[in-house]
Formats: C-alpha cells, sequence, structure tokens
C-alpha cells in the first residue's frame, strides 16, 4: 500500500524533470536577426536578446543549432523540446507552436533590380513575374497570399542563394525582409543600392516558437523573463546597436 503512495510523487519528480529540460533553440542565417559569426558562433540581434532572457531566468544557456530555414521548420513543429526563432507570427500559424513575443516586428517586401521596372497594378503583369523566396519562410506564405502565382515561385535553401537568384536573373524578384537582404548582401560584397526595395507586402510580428509539448509553466517564465528584459538598460543598448531593426 505504501508504494501505491509514492506514485504520484514520482509521477511529479518526472514531469518536473522533463519541464526543466534543456531546450534547444533553432535558428537560420539571418543577420543581422541571427547568423552564425566568423567564429561559428551565434550572434545577432535575437541571440543577444535570448542571452539576457536566459540572463533573466538564471539559467545556462542552452543549444542553438544554425539549420537550412525548411528543416528547422519542421523540427520544431515535429520534436519536443525545440525552439525556432525568430519567427514571423501570423494566423496559420498560430496553432503550430506557443509563441513567446515580441523579439522585432519586420516586414516582408519585394526587391528588384536596379535597372528593372516592374508594373505591380496589373494583376497579369504580375501573375507572369517570378519571384524568389526562401522555402517555407514566411516570404512565401505571404507571396502566395497576395495572389502572385505560386507556380511561379523559384525557392531557395537560405537568404545567399535567394540573392544569387536575382543578382544572375533567374528571378524578376525576391522576397524577404529589408534588413537581412541588405545586411547579406553587404557581406557578399554587394550594392544595396543595385537591389532596391519595390514594394512593402505585409509587416508582423517575430517571436521565439516553442514546440506545443512545451509546458505552459516554462512558456510563462520566458514571456515574463522577456518582458522584464524589454524594461532594462541592456535592451535599450542593445535596440540602439541594431537600429536597422524595427521594434514598434
Amino acid at each position: 500500500m505504501k508504494s501505491l503512495w509514492l506514485l504520484p510523487a514520482i509521477t511529479l519528480l518526472a514531469i518536473a524533470h522533463v519541464s526543466a529540460a534543456p531546450l534547444t533553440f533553432l535558428s537560420e542565417q539571418n543577420p543581422p536577426v541571427n547568423y552564425e559569426d566568423s567564429r561559428q558562433k551565434a550572434a545577432g540581434f535575437s541571440v543577444e536578446l535570448l542571452r539576457l532572457v536566459w540572463q533573466q531566468m538564471s539559467v545556462p544557456q542552452q543549444p542553438i543549432k544554425f539549420l537550412p530555414w525548411a528543416r528547422a521548420y519542421y523540427i520544431a513543429q515535429t520534436e519536443p523540446g525545440n525552439v525556432l526563432f525568430a519567427t514571423s507570427r501570423t494566423a496559420e500559424r498560430e496553432n503550430m507552436f506557443k509563441w513567446v513575443c515580441p523579439i522585432s516586428t519586420a516586414a516582408v517586401a519585394l526587391f528588384r533590380r536596379h535597372k528593372d521596372r516592374f508594373d505591380l497594378t496589373s494583376t497579369s503583369a504580375t501573375d507572369a513575374l517570378s519571384i524568389g523566396v526562401i522555402r517555407a519562410d514566411i516570404a512565401e506564405e505571404v507571396v502566395t497570399t497576395k495572389t502572385y502565382n505560386k507556380s511561379r515561385l523559384v525557392k531557395a535553401r537560405n537568404i545567399e542563394q535567394l540573392i544569387r537568384l536575382l543578382q544572375s536573373k533567374k528571378v524578376d524578384m525576391i522576397a524577404a525582409y529589408e534588413p537581412v537582404i541588405y545586411t547579406t548582401m553587404q557581406q557578399m560584397g554587394l550594392s544595396p543600392a543595385d537591389y532596391p526595395r519595390e514594394l512593402v507586402l505585409q509587416r508582423m510580428t517575430d517571436c521565439f516558437a516553442f514546440n506545443r509539448t512545451t509546458s505552459d509553466r516554462v512558456i510563462n517564465n520566458y514571456q515574463q523573463a522577456l518582458s522584464t528584459v524589454q524594461k532594462s538598460q541592456e535592451y535599450r543598448a542593445l535596440i540602439t546597436r541594431y537600429h536597422m531593426l524595427d521594434f514598434k
């Protein structure tokens, strides 16, 4: 009989152990928001923000893995203990994850080559355009919902490959975040002036997207820590250094 009374306590200990288990944070090469630097160390605004959150929570730093976006997106949805960032929060994605927000706000925009001109007021004209996007990225969803012909989308694996598509004239335009596009272009030795923004398609909030099996207690702890950090002097210094991002 005594052993039966022990079962609830053992179960509670198991649950506590699972909820306290380290999380794995997944990201992509998306400077200046998140990327690996020349030493293959995690860097960028969202990474620095996450470290401040860990410090506020008095927890050790968790692993950060950099993967192609489509793969990281799949793992974060299907494998417990994974967190994807920075992830745009949309109605379509709302029930796929548990969310801790905001990291920053962002706008998906279209970019073209400087010498090209396109008529975006005509549906027939836009349907004829080929548009590059990163596979499974929010830009793919946005471009599709904005009535651009889905069959004309060209999907890249990462941001550098996406820019190469535009540079080599394999697509008419590309869709992505402006700070990410221009930061990566500069790293590639390209001039942003040669690839102007044509049109902002949609603005949204970027967040930390936790696998849905993550306990609500863990989500609440992270949300409270993030909210506290965003009132701190360290956070104000951080957004000053990353002034090219949007924090509205």
